[in-house]
Formats: structure tokens, sequence, C-alpha cells
């Protein structure tokens, strides 16, 4: 048998599909598995050793993938995630089964012919949300579920190697890094919200006085060509190493700045030997409490950002929640509901295109003094039962 499985969207999303991945190898152990994921979360499918063959679909033109992929005569495809480029590719390819995510459409109804109807949005009703993971492991139960209940894992682990725990050792060797250590990760990749520069800057010094003894390391991606002379409003981040910096030049004692131009394992080698991390709903801290470190997460309250969704499974962890989309979401009637869901969604895409990768919609601009100060004790409180004696 021959199967083709999807996620083609970022590092956080893939990461939780990790159990989906391990879960199909179990379920079809002889089977030929082909992954289409993209070059930046290739290294993850990989790491797992759960497919024979990892194809990158930003690699390829619309029309080469398809050409490529019907001509591997694949006898079954699974979806694990409703992400229109996929449904847009996988309508032209001539596969008997296709497992994935029908919406209340035709046209999802033809992507997928075997799918199944799976509501991931529960705005009026959040405690209603699973988590992605196991949104992804559900798909599966749907292709047969009783190999599904005989194979399923949770596993998330991604096995860092020698080399990069070594190079991580390295790097707190040369910038005389000391336990404790919190690492903070402000960025995001796009699809998620984060905080203004100067929140951010507050929210640090504020561990600093509270805490002088820790160190802070300020974490980014940097690719060895960084873009130079960028500037950076203090709304509205364009990179992140840029970002960073703007951060650390408000603090009174510099944080250490640790720009990865590496893979994202050895972000997590550095990651995995911090006491503490701290940063929003993006492929980092995801990385963080899947290797293990106790993670504070900054997460909204719509379905794409909350924590019921997306925040750690493992403890210790601490959620802290900022509450602006709240009305936004729960007030007026259903048709208006989804009406301002369309037009906010619509200013987005708007917002996208004149401004770039980051918009000022994408930050939580609403941090005020009661949320600083809430967000102050949370981190104290993970602060303090972190170090203390086992």
């Amino acid at each position: 048998m021959k199967i083709l499985a999807i996620r083609m969207d970022k590092i956080g999303d893939t990461l939780m599909t990790v159990p989906s991945f391990r879960t199909l190898r179990r379920m079809y152990p002889d089977a030929e598995i082909t992954a289409l994921a993209n070059t930046y979360t290739r290294p993850i499918i990989e790491r797992i050793h759960s497919a024979d063959e990892i194809l990158c679909a930003d690699e390829y033109s619309h029309d080469e993938l398809v050409k490529l992929l019907n001509e591997r005569h694949y006898d079954m495809l699974i979806s694990l995630h409703d992400f229109r480029p996929a449904s847009e590719l996988i309508l032209e390819l001539d596969i008997p089964y296709k497992m994935g995510i029908q919406r209340n459409s035709q046209h999802n109804q033809d992507v997928y012919p075997q799918g199944f109807v799976q509501n991931r949005f529960h705005y009026n009703n959040l405690d209603k949300m699973q988590h992605e993971a196991e949104y992804t492991l559900e798909i599966l139960e749907h292709v047969d579920a009783e190999r599904y209940q005989n194979a399923r894992t949770e596993d998330f682990s991604c096995p860092l190697t020698a080399e990069e725990k070594a190079t991580a050792a390295e790097f707190w060797t040369r910038e005389a890094v000391n336990s404790p250590a919190l690492f903070v990760s402000p960025a995001m990749g796009g699809s998620g919200m984060t905080l203004p520069i100067e929140a951010w800057a507050e929210v640090l010094q504020d561990f600093q006085n509270a805490h002088p003894d820790w160190m802070i390391l300020l974490g980014c991606y940097r690719p060895k060509q960084a873009p130079r002379d960028i500037l950076v409003d203090t709304h509205l981040p364009f990179d992140e190493y840029v970002f960073c910096q703007a951060i650390n030049d408000r603090l009174q004692k510099p944080a250490t700045i640790f720009a990865n131009h590496r893979s994202i394992f050895h972000a997590a080698a550095v990651i995995q030997r911090c006491d503490l991390f701290l940063g929003p709903s993006t492929g980092t801290f995801h990385l963080a409490w899947t290797q293990g470190t106790p993670v504070v997460g900054v997460f909204g309250c719509e379905p794409n950002h909350c924590w019921q969704r997306w925040g750690s499974l493992k403890q210790p962890h601490y959620h802290f929640v900022m509450n602006e989309a709240k009305e936004y979401i729960r007030s007026g009637s259903v048709i208006m509901r989804t009406l301002r869901r369309w037009r906010y969604s619509l200013y987005k895409r708007q917002e996208r295109r004149k401004h770039g990768k980051f918009t000022p919609k994408m930050l939580y601009t609403t941090f005020n003094a009661t949320k600083r100060k809430e967000l102050a004790a949370l981190l104290n409180q993970a602060a303090a039962d972190v170090t203390q004696p086992q």
C-alpha cells in the first residue's frame, strides 16, 4: 500500500502532528508512506522516522506537484489539516481514497469523498475545544478505528543529536550563561499573536527586578544572510532579530540574544538547557514543551489562538490569556458574528499585503497595567516552582 500523508503549514502545527505520523506508521507498518510538508518542517518529520519519503511542496510549482504525485499512484491520501492550498492540490489528484476534514460545503466534500465534518471552532464555548494533536489523531480514527485504537500514541518526542547538544553547550560557555535561565521567544510566524515591543520590555524588566539572579535569553531565528537596515516600529515587527534587539535596548540589564541560523533542533537544544520558557503560541513554544522545558505561554481567546487548542500538554505549564477577543467573538447574533469574523479575516489579509509578514492586528495592543501585573505574578510563580528543591 502507498499512502500520502499531508501537513503543509508551519513548525508548531507539524510538531502537534508528530503523534499522528507515528500512529499512522504503527497502523500500517508495511506501507510505503510519503509525507508532503515544507522545507522548514521537513527536519521534524525526518527526526521521527515515520515516513519513507518526504516531499516539500514549496520546492515545486502547483502543476509540477500534481504531475509528480499522480505519477506515484497512491492508494490512500490522508490530509492531517484543513489548509486551502492543500485542498486545491488534492482536488486534482487521482487517488481512490481521500481522507480529510470536510466543511459544510460541496467543495470540501469533493476534495475529501471519504472525509468527515470536524468542528475546530467552538466560538461560544472554548471549553469544548480539543487540543490540536487530538484533532489530527481523530482523522486517523476515521480511516480505520480498529487499527487506530491498537496503534495510537501520544509521543511528541524529537530526540536531539549529540552534535546539537554540543553546539548548545558551546553557546552556553561562550556567552557565560548560568542557571537559572529564562528563554524568551517574543516573535511569531504570522498566524498567531504577540505583545508589542514596549510590553515585552516591561514584562522582562519586571522579571529582572524580581529575579536578579536569573539570566534572560532572547531567542530568534536569523538567516546567515540577514537583511540589513531594517527599521522597526514599536508596534510593528518585521524581522525577528530586530524585534529582539529593540526589546533588549529597552532593558536596564541587556539580555543575551540567541540568534539561531541553524536547524530548529539547535534552538531546541539551547531551550532544553533553560529552566523556563516564555513566549506566545508559536513554533518555538511547542518546541520548548515537547523538549520538556516548563513553559509560560501567552494566548488569546479566539479558537485559533486559545490555550485549549494550542497549549502545553506537559506539566508544569502556565497559560496566560489575553481577553481582548472575547467580546468580539461572543456579542451579537450568529449572523452578525459571522459577518464580523469575515470582515476581520478580510482586514488581516489586506494588512498583510500592505505591511508584509506582520501586521498591527497580530499584536495584543490592549496589554495594560492590570495584564502586566497578572503576567508578572504568573512568571514569578513559575520561576519559584521550577527552582524549588525536588
